[in-house]
């Protein structure tokens, strides 16, 4: 099959897309255009409605800003990590700390702030509580071993109990049922800190 060239006028072969003639280009067909337009406006919709629908994901974002990295982790014990700040850390970079390893446990990325904690399980993080000091005696491990064994009732325990908690600057634990905790302070269950103030 032939078509006539539109600028020479000379008769081509139809699937030619420049004249053999006077070798100029040959203009898309009204109906391979009209086909072009509809393709492009269908792509332009679909990029339009995506960018303006929200997101339909089920976990919410949380907002938080990035946390300094000049901490470090002066003890592991079973499940509980225990973590060193500066001594001058402020509650909101408490807060933001502990709203980081919330982010991290929902990111699957807390290998990147904590050595593995359940190392016998498939989920290296299924449950673990991470205890924050900004003082370095306390976050000695043996602080909290004085802590982990005082459970009698005596006056002794009691005041060893209650000045390890207050020395606890914030908490960031993931429990059973994947429950979710987070403070600054600490609840131990039995007792809590007296600057508790939970988050999550």
């Amino acid at each position: 099959m032939e078509k006539k060239c539109s600028y020479c006028a000379m008769m081509i072969p139809k699937e030619a897309k420049v004249c053999p003639h006077c070798r100029k280009k040959m203009p898309i067909s009204s109906a391979a255009g009209f086909i072009i337009i509809i393709i492009s406006t269908i792509a332009i919709i679909s990029i339009l409605i995506s960018a303006l629908t929200p997101s339909d994901s089920t976990t919410p974002t949380i907002a938080y800003k990035p946390i300094h990295k000049d901490y470090e982790i002066t003890w592991k014990k079973g499940v509980k990590v225990g973590l060193l700040v500066p001594t001058n850390t402020s509650k909101e970079q408490l807060k933001n700390i502990v709203y980081e390893f919330k982010q991290a446990k929902q990111n699957n990325t807390l290998s990147g702030l904590i050595p593995p904690v359940n190392t016998t399980a498939y989920d290296k993080y299924a449950i673990f509580t991470v205890l924050i000091f900004s003082d370095p005696k306390w976050s000695n491990p043996s602080e909290y071993d004085k802590y982990s064994s005082a459970i009698t009732e005596t006056a002794k325990d009691k005041a060893i109990v209650k000045a390890y908690l207050n020395h606890i600057a914030a908490y960031y634990e993931f429990g059973e049922s994947e429950r979710e905790h987070g403070a600054l302070g600490y609840n131990d269950g039995a007792d809590k800190s007296i600057h508790y103030k939970k988050l999550f």
